[in-house]
């Protein structure tokens, strides 16, 4: 929604629609799912659309067209639908707008609210959130506070590092940063986190990342973080380490 806004320049519609989807025969080479019930979401536009040689590169990491992009948000996108037995696809035309198309497995079972609420880690305390993907802040906001916890977020290392400082100014310091590890252009997670240890010696921050292979992760406790989380962001895994490091670390 946050592409097809930016593509219309803020004018033009966007239709949203959901429907049941039956597939009985699988055809991989146009759309890898296996036979059954599905729930398809669409999300169409009416910008200038994408052309066929960026159709082929939109859901690759780090590729962007955008000025001050970091090419991640589709990449995410389709890695949470693929992990979710889902798929995600596009169709396009130039100067006849864009629809993206969204498969997920339909469920026969209800859900239980009590199970749901038995797995999570809930708590209070103030939280900072720094992260330049504006659909990655969409998301975490509301489950953070779904969580219990007071969120501030930020786009940037810098703007980030300001408000650590003007809250612990004001005696209400954060309990926990939540911090991105890659920022484009920008401080990311490690040089964010030798930063505020300045202000903060004793500042606890987990560090987010969608590469779970990367050097840093690997060794995030001797860099001096205090725990991680693999994006895209899991609720339970989100309160399970929100715990740990606030009243266990």
């Amino acid at each position: 929604v946050i592409n097809a806004q930016q593509a219309m320049d803020s004018k033009g519609a966007i239709y949203i629609r959901a429907k049941n989807l039956l597939i009985e025969k699988t055809e991989p080479e146009q759309n890898p799912l296996e036979k059954g019930k599905y729930v398809e979401l669409s999300i169409q536009d009416e910008g200038p659309g994408i052309s066929k040689e960026l159709q082929e590169k939109i859901f690759d990491p780090f590729f962007t067209t955008k000025p001050k992009g970091s090419g991640l948000g589709l990449s995410i996108c389709y890695s949470i639908m693929r992990k979710h037995a889902g798929h995600i696809k596009v169709e396009s035309e130039t100067g006849k707008g864009t629809t993206f198309f969204l498969y997920l497995p339909a469920s026969n079972r209800g859900a239980d609210p009590a199970k749901f609420e038995e797995g999570l880690k809930k708590g209070k305390g103030r939280v900072l959130v720094m992260d330049d993907e504006e659909a990655v802040l969409a998301v975490i906001s509301p489950m953070l506070e779904y969580l219990g916890y007071e969120v501030v977020i930020v786009p940037e290392g810098s703007i980030g590092i300001a408000e650590y400082l003007k809250w612990k100014n004001k005696d209400l310091p954060f309990d926990v940063v939540l911090t991105d590890l890659t920022v484009p252009g920008g401080i990311g997670g490690v040089e964010f986190l030798e930063k505020l240890k300045e202000i903060d010696p004793g500042v606890k921050v987990i560090v987010s990342s969608g590469y779970s292979n990367d050097p840093v992760i690997a060794d995030y406790l001797t860099i001096g973080f205090s725990g991680f989380i693999l994006k895209p962001y899991n609720l339970f895994d989100l309160s399970k380490v929100l715990y740990q490091v606030i009243f266990k670390g």
